[in-house]
C-alpha cells in the first residue's frame, strides 16, 4: 500500500472510526505481525495471545499516529515498534503472573499451623493465596511440577523462588553456585517456566 493511501486510511479511521479503512490498513500489515508472532514464539505466549498483542499493538498504533506532525514514511517504523512494545508487555506480564503463581506454592509453616505466610507475596489477597487449600497438597503440587525438570533447572527454580526451605537466590549468585554464566542461569529458568507451565496439574488449577 502506497503512503498517500495510508494516510489516508488513518485519518479517516481516526476521525470517523470507518471500520472498513481499519481493515484496511490490518490486512495491508498483517505481515508486520506475523513477523512478531515468530520472532516471539518461544516466550511462553501462545500464537493467539501473540496475534491478539499484534492486534491490539496495531489498534494503538492507528489510533495514536500523530500524522499532522510525523511523516507518513515514518507509520511502518512506529507500526512496528507498537506491535512490538505491546508483545514485549504481554509477554512480561505472562511471566510475572506465572512467578506470583510459584510464590503462593511456596509453602511455609507459621507458629506450627498450617497458614501460609502472605506478607511477602506481592500484589496477592488472602483469597489468592488460599487457593490452594493445604500445605501437604501445595507440596505435592510443587513436587509435580519440578518433576518435569532436568536436575539443573529444579536446581535453578528452587533456588530462584525459595522452595524446599532455601532461601531465594539471585541470578548473580546461583551463577557463581553452579559455574556458569547470568545468561545461562535466566535462560535455564525461562525453559523451566514453560515446561512447567505445560503440566496438566498447572492447567487445571489456573
Amino acid at each position: 500500500m502506497d503512503l498517500t493511501k495510508t494516510k489516508e486510511l488513518i485519518i479517516k479511521y481516526q476521525e470517523t472510526k470507518d471500520e472498513k479503512a481499519f481493515n484496511e490498513l490490518l490486512m495491508a500489515n498483517m505481515k508486520l505481525i506475523y513477523y512478531f508472532m515468530n520472532k516471539f514464539r518461544y516466550f511462553n505466549l501462545t500464537a493467539d495471545e501473540l496475534k491478539s498483542a499484534g492486534f491490539y499493538g496495531f489498534y494503538k498504533a492507528v489510533i495514536n499516529y500523530d500524522y499532522q506532525r510525523m511523516p507518513i514514511k515514518t507509520f511502518s517504523t512506529y507500526l512496528g515498534n507498537t506491535i512490538k512494545n505491546q508483545m514485549i508487555s504481554e509477554i512480561r506480564n505472562c511471566h510475572d503472573k506465572f512467578k506470583r503463581e510459584l510464590l503462593i506454592l511456596d509453602t511455609t509453616k507459621k507458629e506450627d499451623s498450617e497458614e501460609l505466610i502472605i506478607d511477602s507475596i506481592e500484589g496477592m489477597n488472602e483469597e489468592d493465596v488460599f487457593k490452594l487449600a493445604t500445605v501437604e497438597a501445595n507440596r505435592q503440587i510443587i513436587n509435580e511440577l519440578l518433576s518435569c525438570l532436568n536436575s539443573k533447572q529444579k536446581q535453578i527454580i528452587i533456588n530462584r523462588y525459595g522452595l524446599d526451605g532455601c532461601e531465594r537466590k539471585k541470578l548473580e549468585e546461583l551463577a557463581r553456585m553452579l559455574n556458569c554464566s547470568k545468561q545461562s542461569i535466566s535462560a535455564e529458568e525461562h525453559n523451566a517456566l514453560k515446561k512447567m507451565r505445560k503440566k496438566k496439574i498447572f492447567r487445571d488449577i489456573y
